[in-house]
């Protein structure tokens, strides 16, 4: 009787062991949480943009937007200030992206930045057909 008993508790703490288990390592946080695409979604105010090495304030938005081709790229809106018809896809692995080089309108861009919290730096090579490469580097805050 006692065996019994005791092999009935031993199952029982089993089962409530996998449970907890089960419980706290499968609700693992998603991609969100670590830096994923929706941290970069949504309105950001430039707030320093430098063209080479000349800081200048600046005061624009630009807004960064889901791209429907792949759940790790977005899409900057109006970079660097070249307006509505000017969006630039990236590729975001965590806190770091990477702008691919791509051709709108005749003029090159690509680049890379970071966001960390709700504030993004990023720096993009621009080249407008016949012209020489400039190097722009931008900061901005999450409106």
């Amino acid at each position: 009787m006692k065996k019994n008993v005791f092999f009935r508790k031993a199952i029982s703490l089993a089962m409530c062991m996998t449970f907890a288990l089960a419980f706290f390592t499968g609700c693992d946080k998603d991609d969100d949480a670590k830096g994923g695409r929706n941290d970069y979604l949504g309105s950001w105010k430039i707030t320093i943009e430098r063209v080479g090495t000349i800081p200048t304030d600046a005061d624009y938005t630009t807004t960064i937007t889901a791209s429907s081709t792949s759940n790790s790229d977005i899409l900057i809106n109006n970079i660097l200030n070249f307006g509505a018809n000017y969006s630039v896809r990236a590729t975001i692995s965590g806190n770091t992206f990477v702008i691919p080089q791509q051709t709108i309108q005749g003029v090159s861009f690509s680049g890379s930045g970071t966001r960390n919290g709700n504030s993004m730096s990023y720096s993009v090579s621009v080249v407008e057909t016949g012209y020489a490469a400039v190097n722009w580097s931008v900061e901005c805050i999450k409106m």
